[in-house]
């Protein structure tokens, strides 16, 4: 009997022994693990700028995870998972205040730039709403609720970046609109409704979509069609210029110098090579040209081809 008791305390002395020891390696895994984890959160946190914007909880994570080390050394366990608890906890708010911080000054300067595009009065309702964001985000950093502060100041930042952005549609409508207007009475004015009356009626058309759209406030489409009415604006107009370029029949007589002389044609004798290369397909030689031939007159004259022409007049000296 004195020998099965006997068994039975060793064997309890052995089981709870086993437990025990189970128990402590369970603990200083735990401990490693939490260790681990507050490393890596530290290591975050000044990643996200916490060493500057967030440094007493960074010092407080950094402290508190050399005690929690220093047991986990000690085999104090409880201790160690204890402390790399708390460094965690102080690490990962370091990194969600920096982050606040961060972004309450993206969110105060988007607000501002939202405000110097003309969001108040082009975008009121997201402006005001980011202005009320941005307010609920200082106040909550003063209260230290950083995750707030976070949430706050990102909705405001979305919020006035939103805003601008339709301010900066808005008025690029409100110019090519403007624009295509512009050219859709140049188009007139050059007589499209004579020489490209397709072309400007689908000018005029894609104009009226485009301040339609407008008037709906979609500003894309408003932009799209404003475009459009603008290069069909402009296709009339090029169209007229092709219709309405000058000519000129040769008479007995004459010659490229004199026909360049005259005032309607170019006004300036030396001037000729203009003539000659605009009609090189009819004129094989400038000293020779035939009556009824007949020649198109140069459309775009500018300061340099002017001074390459009187140029090219000395050098070939042709009257």
């Amino acid at each position: 009997m004195k020998r099965i008791f006997t068994f039975l305390l060793v064997s309890s002395f052995f089981f709870f022994g086993c437990a025990a020891n189970k128990e402590l390696v369970k603990e200083g895994k735990d401990a490693q693990m939490l260790i681990a984890e507050a490393k890596a959160a530290i290591k975050e946190a000044k990643e996200a700028g916490a060493e500057k914007l967030a440094k007493e909880l960074l010092d407080s994570a950094e402290s508190k995870l050399v005690v929690a080390e220093d047991s986990l050394e000690k085999k104090d366990f409880a201790t160690a998972v204890t402390f790399a608890g708390k460094s965690l906890e102080d690490a990962r708010a370091a990194k969600t205040k920096a982050l606040a911080v961060i972004m309450m000054e993206k969110a105060e300067k988007e607000v501002t730039a939202a405000r110097e595009a003309g969001a108040e009065k082009l975008a009121a309702d997201l402006f005001v709403a980011s202005v009320k964001d941005l307010l609920a985000a200082q106040k909550k950093n003063i209260e230290k609720d950083y995750p707030g502060v976070l949430e706050s100041a990102k909705k405001a930042y979305e919020e006035a970046a939103e805003a601008r952005k339709l301010c900066e549609l808005i008025k690029k409508a409100e110019t090519l609109i403007a624009e295509a207007k512009s050219d859709i009475e140049d188009a007139l004015k050059a007589g499209a409704k004579k020489h490209a009356p397709e072309l400007i009626k689908s000018a005029v058309d894609n104009l009226t979509k485009a301040i339609a759209a407008f008037d709906e406030k979609d500003y894309i489409k408003a932009i799209d069609y404003a475009g459009k009415a603008s290069d069909d604006a402009k296709a009339a107009k090029s169209a007229c210029v092709a219709a309405s370029v000058g000519r000129y029949t040769v008479k007995s007589g004459d010659n490229l110098w004199n026909i360049s002389k005259d005032g309607k044609v170019l006004d300036d004798p030396f001037l000729w090579p203009l003539l000659y290369k605009t009609n090189r397909d009819k004129i094989k030689d400038p000293d020779w040209i035939y009556p009824k031939q007949e020649f198109e007159l140069p459309v775009t004259i500018d300061d340099k081809i002017k001074k390459d022409a009187i140029g090219e007049a000395f050098k070939y000296n042709v009257k």
